[in-house]
C-alpha cells in the first residue's frame, strides 16, 4: 500500500529500489516511514509554472538561497530601469524554462533520498 503512495512521490526509475528495500525493514519502522514529510512534486510543478518567475518553487522545494537570487533577478529588472533589465530577463526566462523540469525531478530526488535516509537510519 504505501508504494502505491511513493508512485507519484518519486522517481519512477526507484520504486523496484524502494520495493526491495520496504521488504528488508520492520512493520514498527514501516509505520514511522509513513510519517516521513514527502513534497508533492506535482504542486512543485505547478507552482514552477504560474509563480516560478518569482521564485516560489524553490522555496518550496527547499531551495531559498536560489528563490531569493530568482526574486531579486525579478526585483532588478521591475524596479530598476537599467541596461541590466535585458540581461535580466533572458536569465529569468532561461531559468524558469529549466526550472519547470528541475524542480519536478528534483523534488521527486530528495523525497528518495527522504525515505532512503530514514531506512539506513538505525
Amino acid at each position: 500500500m504505501f508504494l502505491l503512495y511513493l508512485k507519484d512521490k518519486i522517481p519512477a526509475n526507484k520504486l523496484s529500489f524502494v520495493e526491495e528495500q520496504l521488504k528488508h525493514i520492520s512493520e514498527d519502522k514501516l509505520q514511522k516511514l509513513n510519517l516521513v514529510k514527502l513534497k508533492n512534486a506535482e504542486l512543485g510543478l505547478m507552482l514552477s509554472i504560474i509563480l516560478g518567475s518569482c521564485g516560489v518553487d524553490r522555496f518550496y522545494k527547499g531551495d531559498w538561497l536560489l528563490g531569493c537570487v530568482k526574486l531579486l533577478l525579478l526585483f532588478l529588472y521591475v524596479i530598476f530601469n537599467t541596461p541590466i533589465d535585458v540581461i535580466c530577463v533572458f536569465v529569468v526566462l532561461f531559468w524558469y524554462i529549466a526550472d519547470i523540469f528541475l524542480v519536478f525531478f528534483g523534488i521527486k530526488k530528495d523525497n528518495f533520498k527522504k525515505i532512503i535516509g530514514f531506512m539506513k537510519e538505525s
